[in-house]
């Protein structure tokens, strides 16, 4: 069966709560830095089906958006977010939060953080 990807924009930031699961989809991007269609068409097309990618561009945000995932307290799990392909976070800030059980983030492809509040990324 074949899985989506999932992109997520927003300038205001994103928080993936305890217990929070992103699971099952073959690409997952989240970012608080804005995308033009273009750009996002570009890299839907060209990167994940396995065609070469010149990249894509992520704007300078207006705002302070930082990206979240929150530990869990006691028996509860944190955050987590697990890809078949590419997980790509942007940001100006990325926080990845530990209390009890730790969020975590796994891809069976490129993973990659990247706190910048203006940025371009090439996928290999």
């Amino acid at each position: 069966a074949k899985r989506g990807s999932i992109w997520l924009i927003n300038q205001n930031g994103l928080v993936f709560g305890p217990n929070a699961s992103v699971t099952n989809l073959s690409a997952f991007v989240a970012s608080s830095l804005d995308v033009t269609n273009a750009e996002f068409n570009k890299f839907v097309t060209q990167t994940f089906p396995g065609g070469p990618t010149d990249g894509v561009r992520f704007a300078p945000a207006t705002g302070t958006g930082t990206i979240r995932l929150l530990g869990g307290a006691a028996a509860d799990p944190g955050a987590s977010i697990n890809a078949t392909g590419a997980v790509l976070l942007v940001a100006p800030a990325v926080s990845i939060e530990r209390v009890d059980n730790g969020a975590s983030i796994t891809g069976g492809g490129d993973v990659g953080l990247v706190v910048a509040r203006d940025a371009s990324v090439r996928l290999s």
